[in-house]
């Protein structure tokens, strides 16, 4: 199971952090997470749930336990244990003493330890963490420009954990559907219930040989997307009348299909990409 939790994981961290989410953040929110699905989802049958069959489950203390039941909000992390370099770049946004006349985030010194400068700045909101560490991983994350005289300046594109939260926010159902089709067809016992789930994968082909796969399975998806999209279309109650109320008609149900391409390098040559342009 060890192997097993981190091949899941691996990625999702790195997508976490690359968008500012620290390990409090998560470990917090997993926790009151481990609870209400043992609470709502592990009840023995006719049995009332109680907070000792929750802790045995999850390996949480039963103080903890009745303390999140009582209020799951509670324990939710604070502004405290978010990414540091976030909380060093909204102090720099909301504090004035880090602010021009015009009450905007000015540029801040970075030799300099008085106040007003990027020392200070960063011992007030990042605890303990060293300012060449904080300045480096603003830096990275195009958060800030690059140190010019001595002065380093906020970027006018905002700190980059911001962006592109729509696409996250579908990759993120995509995903939870994915789980729970493998949750599914886990606990399945008839075959002729399970869901389906195919991947199709080989693991020593050319860069040249995976290029044109790259465009071939996308071609061949958008097909067979385009298809069942339309009979979906046919039979969703938005577009259609029919069987609203008729004998088959018992409750919404959400039903679909996600494709995805994946590529994994594993030769030394780890910074390989895959280009369609390159495929004549």
């Amino acid at each position: 199971m060890r192997d097993i939790i981190l091949t899941i994981m691996r990625p999702l961290v790195r997508l976490l952090l690359r968008h500012g989410v620290a390990y409090a953040e998560l470990a917090t929110l997993t926790r009151n997470l481990y609870v209400e699905i043992a609470d709502k989802e592990f009840k023995i049958k006719g049995r009332k749930q109680s907070s000792s069959r929750i802790s045995l489950l999850t390996g949480i203390s039963r103080r903890e336990v009745k303390k999140i039941l009582d209020d799951p909000q509670s324990k939710v992390a604070n502004s405290s244990d978010h990414n540091r370099a976030v909380r060093v770049f909204s102090g720099w946004l909301r504090d004035s003493e880090f602010h021009n006349e015009s009450g905007e985030p000015k540029a801040l010194s970075i030799s300099k330890t008085g106040p007003g400068t990027f020392t200070s700045l960063v011992k007030r909101y990042s605890g303990d963490i060293p300012v060449r560490a904080v300045l480096d991983e603003l830096l990275r994350v195009k958060a800030i420009d690059k140190i010019t005289n001595d002065l380093v300046s906020m970027s006018s594109t905002g700190y980059v954990p911001q962006r592109s939260r729509e696409l996250l926010d579908n990759s993120s159902h995509a995903v939870a559907d994915l789980i729970t089709t493998i949750d599914h067809n886990d606990k399945c016992t008839d075959q002729e219930n399970t869901r389906l789930q195919l991947t199709v994968s080989y693991d020593n082909l050319t860069p040249h040989s995976t290029r044109l796969f790259k465009i071939l399975s996308r071609d061949k998806s958008k097909e067979l997307l385009l298809s069942l999209d339309r009979f979906l279309a046919e039979h969703d109650l938005d577009t259609t009348t029919s069987g609203r109320s008729g004998p088959n008609f018992t409750s919404r149900i959400r039903t679909g299909l996600s494709i995805f391409y994946f590529e994994e390098s594993l030769s030394d040559n780890n910074d390989l990409e895959v280009h369609d342009e390159d495929v004549i």
